[in-house]
């Protein structure tokens, strides 16, 4: 399925926080999908294949994490913006997976960091048959990338390991 929106967030280097002057952007497509009366979001992250670097690993074990906890961002954001309860947002972190231009230049990695929404509207809803609501609804198994439980295990094996006491 394609998405309904494609974002191309501005995120602080090393992080899943969207920039300041980015969530002006994100309040413009909150107003026009609060005119859709949206019943559902999938929300799906996606990054280049540049690998984090060790630093940066303290904080993100890989790109599916990282790219997990982008779209669980902007899936916060934009939900609590339309009074969305958490279980009508679908969280996907698809890391390097599926890229739509090449990894080999800058501008080419900055197309490929980005985030997508498939929206389910009343109007969507009320013109599809079941089969269609019901795949676009249940979308949360991905046969590529990560979910929000496994983006949490990962990040916890990255965490450093506190020492052992001292030995007395």
């Amino acid at each position: 399925l394609k998405p309904d929106v494609v974002l191309r967030p501005r995120f602080k280097t090393f992080s899943a926080t969207v920039q300041d002057d980015y969530y002006q952007e994100l309040d413009q497509l909150a107003e026009l999908l609060k005119s859709r009366q949206v019943l559902h979001m999938h929300v799906t992250g996606h990054s280049d294949n540049v690998p984090i670097s060790p630093r940066g690993q303290k904080t993100w074990a890989d790109n599916y994490v990282l790219s997990m906890a982008r779209a669980s961002s902007i899936g916060q954001y934009l939900g609590a913006a339309l009074g969305l309860e958490s279980d009508q947002i679908t969280l996907v972190g698809r890391g390097p997976d599926i890229p739509v231009a090449s990894n080999n230049t800058r501008e080419g990695r900055q197309l490929n960091r980005r985030v997508e929404l498939r929206v389910v509207t009343a109007e969507k809803f009320n013109q599809a048959s079941t089969d269609t609501v019901i795949q676009v609804m249940n979308v949360t198994a991905p046969t590529v990338g990560i979910t929000a439980s496994e983006a949490k295990r990962r990040a916890e094996e990255a965490l450093p390991k506190p020492a052992p006491p001292p030995a007395t």
